[in-house]
């Protein structure tokens, strides 16, 4: 079975969807919200969060100001596993972006909520689309190597 998402109308939802998750991945994460990470990450990619959320020191805050570019899809994978129809998408992001660190006395110790830095990430998004009780989540992110 081989398909193309364009068939279905659904690219442009896809993406504004794909944008939405990964703003309220990085506010979760920035908030250390375990419960909301789990629930739209896969397991690998919850539990490298949550080993970040352990080593992390003070209070983070992190600022979405739109995109530079409209996000992407840069590739669609299908796969079976154990019977199951897998798909994995990747969709390039590149958006301004700011993010502070505050102590426990509110000094800010790192960055600048008010310099926005621009930020080009990959997001890998999987769902198993022979189980209509699975819904998309967020496999990993990356940036590209400079």
């Amino acid at each position: 079975m081989c398909w193309k998402m364009k068939d279905f109308g659904i690219v442009g939802r896809f993406l504004s969807e794909s944008e939405e998750a990964y703003i309220t991945l990085n506010e979760a994460f920035a908030k250390g919200d375990r419960n909301f990470l789990e629930e739209i990450c896969t397991v690998s990619m919850y539990q490298k969060l949550k080993s970040q959320l352990k080593d992390r020191v003070g209070r983070y805050e992190w600022r979405y100001h739109g995109i530079i570019e409209k996000p992407k899809i840069v590739s669609i994978r299908q796969g079976q596993v154990g019977g199951h129809v897998l798909i994995q998408i990747i969709v390039r992001l590149h958006s301004n972006q700011s993010m502070a660190v505050y102590d426990k006395k509110n000094r800010l110790m790192a960055g600048d909520l008010k310099k926005t830095v621009p930020v080009l990430e990959y997001i890998v998004f999987q769902r198993y689309i022979t189980d209509p009780k699975d819904n998309w989540k967020i496999l990993g992110k990356t940036a590209p190597k400079t």
